[in-house]
């Protein structure tokens, strides 16, 4: 894992600048060769990971956090804009952005649970042996 870490660092400092748009490799054998590295690195890092609890979760879910989140986002930067406009606080984008991204995981985690116990099959989901009896009593 190191070796292939400080190999993926060499080679990358060894090639030039790519850019897949212009079809920009650079030297294609020393970019195939941090492609593998890379590969490797991250089914590394993929092994590990997969046993944690909190992204198996989210990784369940993602499809109920892909569709609420970007409208959630808008919603919440415009909120933002509102009421710091109103308070005449001065503050960059990446604190609008920061904002509106913890009330965004705030409100998506009722959602996902909501949506989880009374509309699973919105998302493609089956109900579960315990939602179909609750419905049936």
């Amino acid at each position: 894992m190191i070796v292939a870490i400080v190999l993926l660092i060499l080679f990358s400092q060894m090639n030039s600048y790519v850019t897949m748009y212009n079809n920009n490799y650079g030297n294609i054998g020393i970019f195939f060769m941090c492609c593998i590295c890379g590969i490797y690195v991250i089914w590394y890092i993929a092994d590990k990971l997969k046993n944690v609890d909190v992204l198996n979760w989210i990784g369940k879910n993602s499809i109920i956090i892909y569709v609420w989140q970007f409208k959630l986002a808008e919603f919440y930067k415009n909120i933002a804009e509102i009421v710091v406009g109103k308070v005449h606080v001065l503050y960059d984008d990446l604190v609008r952005t920061l904002i509106a991204f913890l009330l965004v995981i705030v409100t998506v985690i009722p959602i996902i649970i909501i949506s989880n116990k009374y509309f699973p099959f919105i998302y493609g989901k089956s109900r579960t042996k315990a939602n179909r009896s609750n419905k049936m009593n």
